[in-house]
């Protein structure tokens, strides 16, 4: 589809002597397609050969009009000398009839000289007033399309300028945050004991059996734990086992299916909660580890970065935190950590396919804040 302020700006360029080949880089920057920067190329070419053939048409109906007064004139005046001959040429035959009439002949010829002279200024006058007309409207047609132009070039460089600014500001952001990433080599080791006492195994007993389902994380002193809907969903009952691999009974204390987050309990208070992260200070480019208990390995740590702060997944209506952390079947519902030890998010689901690979994602711990509270003041 042709969008017309592409046209505009490529035909301002134009104007303005930018060569083809620095336009369509500009537009490249911006973000065109280039078979969507062809198609709008082509569509200006069409529109100047247009206006070529258009100019040519004009200047052959004036060539045109001009061609038809000079052949009037000639044929006037042939007309007119052709008179005169006829006269004198009687004049010689009859030189005595002559002189009798030649008072009344000439006053004859002065008036045909007056008509004709006159309709012949008439015409001039009608065609010249015709020509300055057709003039006046071309100047108008001109100094529209010029202000427009001048309009839309305002527009455009006043809307180029505030992206440029934006750009850079965000640019320079990156940057730092990148320099502050590279400079600063982040240091796990020091934080997963004390972040593992707080990672739990979620399942159900079946007799003596621990079938595990998924992870989750306990969020508060007394005894209140997050993970997912669907690791939850199917269990016939529910059971937590503690990293010192004790097994206790919970109780679901609800849980919502859109945001796939559900809230357990346990009796025994005497285990440490993890902390939420400050959502607003979450970067791309910032380093995370993720800690649950993937296909049966408990307490597995995988380390990677934050790769999307607000990832949208076609079908699905709530946003995710998106990372490259490792993470399989078994992560669901265990926490996404910071450097501080606090959680930035609650493991919910990955893409799964041949080739694909660091495609994980969490839901936000300020999502995920904000559904828990309502999970409680509903319970």
């Amino acid at each position: 589809m042709v969008k017309q302020e592409l046209l505009d700006y490529i035909k301002t360029q134009k104007k303005l002597g930018v060569k083809e080949p620095e336009i369509r880089k500009a537009l490249i920057k911006a973000g065109y397609e280039p078979s969507e920067i062809e198609e709008h190329f082509n569509q200006v070419k069409k529109e100047v050969k247009k206006l070529k053939i258009e100019t040519k048409h004009l200047v052959f109906m004036n060539a045109a009009i001009i061609v038809l007064i000079i052949i009037a004139y000639g044929y006037l005046s042939y007309d007119f000398h052709s008179r005169i001959a006829e006269k004198d040429q009687k004049l010689l035959q009859t030189r005595q009839e002559l002189e009798t009439k030649i008072a009344n002949n000439k006053i004859q010829t002065e008036n045909s000289i007056g008509v004709l002279k006159t309709n012949l200024q008439k015409n001039i006058s009608n065609l010249r007033i015709e020509m300055e007309t057709q003039d006046r409207q071309i100047n108008t047609a001109i100094t529209t399309v010029e202000t427009e132009s001048k309009s839309r070039d305002a527009t455009l460089a006043g809307g180029v300028q505030a992206l440029r600014s934006e750009s850079s500001t965000e640019l320079e952001k990156l940057t730092g945050q990148l320099t502050e990433v590279e400079g600063k080599q982040v240091d796990f080791t020091k934080i997963i004991p004390d972040v593992l006492k707080s990672v739990v195994t979620i399942g159900e007993e079946d007799g003596a059996l621990f079938n595990m389902a998924g992870s989750g994380v306990i969020i508060s002193v007394n005894g209140q734990i997050v993970t997912n809907y669907h690791v939850i969903d199917e269990l016939k009952n529910y059971r937590v086992r503690t990293h010192d691999q004790e097994i206790h009974k919970a109780v679901l204390i609800g849980y919502d299916q859109t945001w796939d987050i559900a809230v357990l309990k346990i009796a025994d208070k005497n285990y440490p909660r993890l902390q939420w992260a400050d959502a607003d200070k979450l970067y791309v480019g910032q380093s995370v580890m993720a800690i649950g208990h993937p296909e049966g390995l408990e307490e597995t740590v995988t380390q990677g970065i934050i790769s999307n702060s607000y990832r949208y997944i076609q079908g699905i209506d709530v946003p995710f935190l998106q990372t490259d952390v490792a993470v399989n079947g078994g992560n669901s519902g265990g926490p996404l950590i910071d450097k501080d030890g606090k959680v930035v998010g609650v493991m919910a689901r990955k893409f799964t396919g041949s080739g694909v690979e660091g495609l994980g994602f969490a839901i936000r711990c300020d999502d995920a804040q904000k559904v828990i509270a309502k999970i409680l003041i509903g319970s």
